[in-house]
């Protein structure tokens, strides 16, 4: 079946004749690339004839002359009125251009002697496209991922073309296949393209498919494609190390975490995905950080969970968790510190109000017992060292000083300091023994129930009643107090005036500072400092809950009434008591509430005070 037919015609003489040419495709050859042509060359009449004329013919197609015959050597022709004759016909090959088109010229000519009834010389041209023939191959693919097997197919025009598939991938290039004969090609893109896409998870390539017929290349088509890094193409965490960053030599040999002293240490090792290198590291559990090599602040106490994440330049990560415990620390604590009078002779005490030498007795706490942590101790009196200890265990002790005398105040101090490097400190006056009644003409000093230690000073420590009342400078009349109300009184009323109250004993341990009276009441303060703090979600606000912290070692038998008030540095916050009260051995928490987020890291001041009673 022909593939087309075109007629072709010249214009019509005088005297009614028509030359046609009429051009049909019969075929084409994909391998060959060439068009198998047929053609007709022909003579129309109209109402005039002729016989035994001589007529010579050419006839091209596509500029090559398919067939041509000189007039004096051609046949005779007779043609009829109203008839046609076939002057010649016959078959041509044409070829193609590369790219498989042909637009095809045509023209044709006949020779012959001129009469009034014969045409005499006519010709015609024109020009004829041919069906496009296929030439080179297309390719169809998917996406590709490196290192992985993915299928190229070809789209030929000829089973018998071969092929040559190439790839251009960044700087890099290769060839995937040679004059091959397969309509499909497996092919594995190199893990070295790895290293063309250090930044990212994919990039952009071409494929070029050169097509052959036999040794000939009759064309080439070039189709982009994309390769992806596989997912498994990711950093490797290798080892992660944590230690304790101490400035204290006893809690480095010691390779423990301790609150408020201690810092922790992260040294992470890794190894990026093939092909890129390594970004960042990032570190939270203890405070926000980032670097192969990062140092927290100094941490708080508990059990904490530490979370590394190592990313290289394609933004692909690796994490592990490592957990590490911190110990709760409070400086050394002098606890019931007490004293008496006596005799100390020959390593022997006698108890006696009125001695000159003093026994000093209280219990020393220490944090980290587990690790055998230990304190030398120091006994002052007026800040002159008269005792001194070392490497001693946590527990009661017992010291004794001499010549401490009778008749004046003296200014105890006993102080623990531990291989942490903390030092704690408790103080109380000695007061002079008890005496009836004594004077002290140089210092213009009168003194009942001890010895007159103050300039130009009558002091009595014992309750006084005064029947006849009281006149106090220049004031007039006479002056009485009621239930602690000094005012103008009527004579006649029997009155015991309040003992004055009076510190018996103060000091310090861990972050409190504190002091007993002699009535039996005891206040204590401090400051409590919590870093690395972050607010959680609470509702529509941001909380933080300040944890709660020892007393000194009994230091309350009951407790009368606490306050906190806390604050973040730089942030406008609210605070309270949480519900959960305190207890004589443990000061509440407090809660720290504020509108919007904070951000993470934040310190946290929780100033406090308490009071109750120690007797």
């Amino acid at each position: 079946m022909a593939l087309q037919t075109k007629t072709f015609s010249s214009a019509t003489t005088s005297n009614g004749f028509t030359l046609v040419l009429t051009v049909t495709e019969n075929s084409t050859s994909i391998d060959d690339n060439t068009s198998s042509v047929s053609y007709s060359l022909d003579l129309k009449s109209g109402g005039w004839n002729f016989a035994q004329w001589r007529i010579g013919w050419s006839i091209s197609l596509g500029g090559t002359v398919v067939s041509s015959q000189a007039k004096s050597s051609a046949p005779q022709f007779t043609l009829g009125t109203h008839s046609s004759i076939t002057i010649k016909s016959g078959m041509a090959t044409i070829a193609h251009n590369s790219d498989g088109k042909k637009s095809m010229s045509v023209s044709a000519s006949i020779d012959m002697s001129e009469a009034s009834y014969t045409p005499g010389p006519m010709s015609l041209s024109g020009s004829m496209s041919l069906t496009d023939i296929p030439r080179a191959s297309s390719l169809s693919f998917g996406g590709f991922t490196i290192g992985s097997a993915g299928t190229i197919t070809i789209n030929r025009a000829s089973t018998t073309f071969t092929h040559t598939l190439s790839y251009v991938f960044g700087s890099t290039s290769g060839t995937i296949a040679t004059k091959t004969t397969a309509a499909s090609v497996s092919w594995t893109p190199p893990t070295s393209l790895l290293s063309q896409i250090p930044a990212s998870v994919s990039g952009s390539g071409t494929i070029t498919c050169v097509t052959y017929s036999g040794s000939a290349e009759i064309g080439r088509k070039t189709v982009g494609f994309t390769a992806a890094a596989a997912a498994a193409v990711k950093p490797t965490i290798s080892s992660v190390t944590i230690t304790p960053v101490n400035s204290n030599t006893w809690l480095s040999s010691q390779g423990i975490y301790v609150a408020g002293r201690s810092k922790a240490r992260v040294v992470t090792s890794a190894s990026p995905g093939a092909g890129s290198s390594m970004a960042s590291y990032s570190i939270t559990g203890v405070g926000d950080g980032s670097g192969a090599d990062w140092t927290s602040n100094v941490l708080s106490a508990g059990s904490k969970t530490i979370t590394i994440t190592a990313a290289d330049r394609r933004g692909r990560t690796d994490t592990t968790t490592r957990s590490i415990t911190v110990l709760a620390y409070s400086v050394p604590g002098i606890n019931n510190l007490s004293y008496a009078r006596g005799t100390y002779s020959g390593g022997v005490w006698t108890a006696n109000d009125n001695g000159a030498d003093i026994q000093v007795t209280f219990t020393l706490g220490l944090s980290l017992s587990d690790y055998s942590n230990t304190a030398n101790i120091t006994v002052q009196l007026d800040g002159v060292t008269k005792s001194s200890a070392t490497a001693q265990a946590a527990g009661e002790k017992v010291y004794y000083i001499a010549g401490v005398g009778t008749d004046t105040t003296r200014a105890l101090t006993v102080s623990a300091t531990d291989q942490a490097g903390e030092t704690g400190s408790v103080s109380a006056d000695i007061p002079t023994v008890a005496v009836d009644f004594n004077w002290n003409p140089d210092l213009h000093s009168w003194r009942f129930g001890g010895v007159a230690e103050e300039s130009d000073c009558f002091r009595c420590d014992w309750i006084s009643k005064f029947t006849g009342g009281i006149q106090i400078g220049n004031l007039s009349g006479i002056l009485k107090a009621s239930n602690g109300t000094v005012s103008t009184a009527v004579s006649g009323t029997d009155y015991a005036p309040p003992t004055a109250d009076y510190i018996v004993q103060q000091g310090n341990s861990g972050i409190w500072t504190y002091r007993k009276w002699n009535s039996g009441v005891v206040e204590c303060w401090g400051t409590q400092t919590e870093a690395n703090a972050t607010f959680a979600a609470w509702g529509s606000a941001y909380s933080y809950d300040v944890p709660s912290v020892n007393f000194p070692s009994g230091l309350f038998t009951s407790l009368t009434y606490e306050s906190a008030q806390a604050k973040c540095t730089g942030y406008n916050t609210i605070s309270s008591i949480n519900a959960n009260g305190g207890t004589t051995s443990t000061a509440s928490g407090v809660t720290l509430l504020r509108m919007t987020a904070a951000a993470a890291n934040q310190t946290i001041t929780a100033y406090r005070y308490a009071i109750g009673r120690w007797k």
